[in-house]
């Protein structure tokens, strides 16, 4: 399936944008680029260098919602000078810092966790 990769920093710029703007009624805020859930999961391995762990189609698929999900950010863009600033790698290394960051100041149990990642 398809998703739309969005970071939250550019999630919150959006909702800024917005907020400041004359647009009213619903406004979607994503990338507005797809980016097949196959794809995220092998970039996070590649980053991980931990792709051993990654076994796609191990399971069946299942009915767990649509198989494409993607903003159509066209009315923000047009109104506001919103642009997405993170691609799809930037925001998963950004994320893996961050967690890697906290679950080392947990418990004993949580840097056992992240020194394996």
């Amino acid at each position: 399936s398809d998703v739309c990769s969005s970071d939250l920093e550019d999630v919150a710029a959006g909702i800024w944008a917005v907020a400041r703007s004359n647009l009213s009624g619903p406004v979607n805020i994503g990338s507005g680029r797809p980016v097949a859930v196959r794809d995220i999961i092998t970039k996070i391995g590649v980053i991980l260098d931990r792709l051993e762990l990654i076994a796609l189609g191990a399971l069946p698929d299942g009915d767990s919602g649509p198989v494409f999900v993607c903003a159509n950010n066209h009315r923000l863009a047009e109104n506001t000078a919103w642009t997405p600033h993170y691609d799809l790698e930037k925001g998963l290394r950004q994320t893996i810092k961050w967690w890697r960051a906290h679950l080392a100041v947990t418990s004993s149990g949580s840097e056992q966790v992240i020194n394996s990642l």
